[in-house]
């Protein structure tokens, strides 16, 4: 009995191969047209994108040392003429007309309001991370830069949500471990991408340096205020004193005026004297742009594709040529 099935087996498995062979070009004809539709989708694929990985590369120690010097004589002005040290007159004398916790104050000096005296690597690779995560300064680079051009659009609505949506596609990684950034984007022009990293790197620095430059001359016109403030206190004061005080407040402000005017005057030529000044060579950071990570969108290969759209379409087709032979065997 079990030859008998193996018998049949062997005869119902032949018959199936000389039905294939038979109508072969029929399953031919099916294998074309898999492979005909798989090329044509293939043809009608999006172009593959390319995500391109750039590092944003901080100062190096040689050009941080700029800074330190700056640092330290800014420190060292300041230092020099902190005037709350300053004795005109005994303490006695101060206690006893002023108070013990009324000291005449003769300083004027504060750099707590202001980091322009405590410049370094870390400092300006904050700057730099918080400008690019600004999504609306992203914005004004790109239409600056023209990366899309604003006639292709038929309202000024359109292209500024054209240009809000290419920003938002521009994303920042930071690896805490290394303190590393880098900036990712994918696109279809390399070229183009890196011709706007160059333009993101000057115009970034040249804000960066303007801002630094404005908070220093912001600091200098504080200094300036201050120092008449304090000119003009010390003046009110000496219309109601007398004697010993008067010669007192009359010293103080001397040394005041003379002293205020040559500190704000150092603290302008050191800032004048510091990379933060020389807007053609300031920057915060680089982008290295030349040795960018570029990696081609994962998709499958034209002749995996094909493989398997033409396996299928055999298969398709070999199921297509049996099932019609067997309708045909059961009208017969």
């Amino acid at each position: 009995m079990k030859s008998q099935n193996n018998t049949n087996d062997e005869i119902n498995v032949s018959y199936l191969i000389l039905i294939i062979l038979k109508k072969k070009w029929t399953v031919v004809f099916f294998v074309t047209v898999a492979l005909a539709l798989m090329f044509v989708y293939q043809k009608n694929l999006p172009p593959q994108y390319t995500i391109i990985k750039t590092e944003i590369r901080p100062i190096t120690v040689r050009e941080e040392v700029k800074y330190n010097i700056y640092n330290s004589l800014i420190k060292s002005i300041k230092d020099f003429y902190n005037f709350d040290n300053t004795d005109f007159k005994s303490n006695e004398f101060k206690q006893n007309n002023y108070g013990e916790n009324k000291n005449i104050e003769t300083g004027f000096i504060d750099l707590s309001v202001t980091r322009i005296y405590n410049i370094d690597k870390g400092f300006l690779f904050n700057l730099i991370y918080d400008k690019l995560k600004d999504i609306q300064f992203l914005e004004s680079l790109l239409k600056e830069f023209n990366y899309i051009e604003k006639k292709n659009y038929a309202t000024i609505l359109e292209y500024n949500k054209a240009i809000r949506n290419l920003a938002s596609q521009i994303t920042l990684t930071r690896q805490e471990v290394n303190d590393e950034i880098f900036i990712n984007f994918r696109t279809l022009d390399i070229k183009k991408w890196i011709e706007f990293l160059k333009f993101v790197e000057k115009q970034t620095n040249l804000e960066i340096q303007k801002n630094l430059a404005e908070l220093s001359t912001d600091y200098i016109t504080y200094l300036k205020k201050i120092s008449k403030y304090s000119i003009e206190d010390i003046e009110l004061q000496m219309t109601m004193a007398v004697d010993e005080e008067l010669a007192y407040l009359e010293k103080k402000l001397m040394t005041i005026s003379s002293s205020s005017n040559k500190f704000i005057l150092r603290i302008q030529d050191a800032f004048n004297s510091s990379p933060i000044s020389k807007a053609d060579e300031f920057h915060a950071a680089k982008i290295i742009f030349r040795s960018s990570n570029l990696e081609k969108e994962k998709r499958n290969s034209m002749s995996q594709m094909l493989f398997v759209t033409g396996l299928l379409g055999a298969i398709f087709g070999i199921f297509f040529v049996l099932l019609s032979n067997t309708n045909k065997n059961h009208k017969q």
